[in-house]
């Protein structure tokens, strides 16, 4: 499963509870070279119309285009400038995604709003594949990895530890909720095991 496609599931999911609650539903959808703004309403419309830009930003994914530069850092800037005080807001991101830029309005985010931290990974986030020689072509630029060797895997390792510690020390200063999600699972059985009770931290 893609990162993209979990994204997907978890925001629909997440929308059509919140109907459920008679809660208002709406999003900012960026991507690499667009981005939509939905209200939030009380409407099956509004859920559906945010659900078709996530699989128009999907598509752009396998695209050409070059992505934009801090485009969580962007997307958080522009809540702050529309979301009301006392929101909901539920951010869902590749856990690459958390820049300093992004981070502080994060942090400027939480003063006004209620945050649920989502960040997504795959299992190539977290360690190489033990696949030996890969070589990488994008734009021009080529890119050759040895990915048998123990000091590359080591370090990869470290860096992937490294962003999972940054989003945990985040959440703990916000005293907010943080949910992250692996393509390597059911998305519906991660969210069940952070919701049950009897998890080792659950309450806290």
């Amino acid at each position: 499963m893609f990162k993209s496609v979990l994204a997907a599931q978890a925001a629909s999911l997440i929308g059509w509870a919140a109907l459920g609650h008679n809660d208002r539903v709406g999003g900012l959808v960026y991507g690499d070279d667009e981005h939509y703004e939905i209200k939030p309403r009380r409407s099956k419309q509004s859920l559906l119309q945010l659900l078709n830009r996530l699989v128009r930003v999907n598509q752009s994914l396998h695209s050409e285009a070059r992505p934009q530069r801090d485009a969580l850092g962007t997307a958080l800037l522009r809540g702050r400038e529309v979301l009301r005080p006392g929101s909901l807001v539920i951010v869902i991101c590749d856990e690459r995604a958390l820049s300093d830029a992004a981070e502080q309005q994060l942090s400027l985010l939480s003063r006004h709003c209620d945050l649920l931290l989502m960040p997504l990974s795959d299992p190539l986030d977290h360690a190489l594949p033990a696949a030996g020689l890969l070589r990488f072509a994008e734009r021009g630029a080529q890119l050759e990895l040895d990915t048998l060797n123990y000091d590359l895997r080591q370090a990869y390792r470290a860096m992937s530890e490294a962003r999972i510690a940054r989003w945990e020390r985040l959440a703990q200063k916000l005293r907010v909720l943080l949910m992250p999600l692996s393509t390597q699972s059911e998305m519906v059985e991660q969210l069940r095991e952070y919701l049950n009770p009897q998890r080792p931290g659950a309450g806290r």
